[in-house]
């Protein structure tokens, strides 16, 4: 996952392949300049 707490520009993602089952997601983001957007998706493979 993504971790960089810290002011930044631009867009960034990541991947992340799971194991079968149940699993707990938790989403955290940073908002520095008061301006900020942030979405989660996923999907089944």
């Amino acid at each position: 996952m993504i971790d960089s707490w810290r002011p930044r520009r631009g867009y960034r993602s990541a991947t992340l392949n799971l194991s079968a089952g149940t699993h707990t997601v938790r989403l955290e983001y940073f908002e520095h300049s008061g301006v900020a957007l942030v979405c989660l998706t996923w999907h089944r493979r």
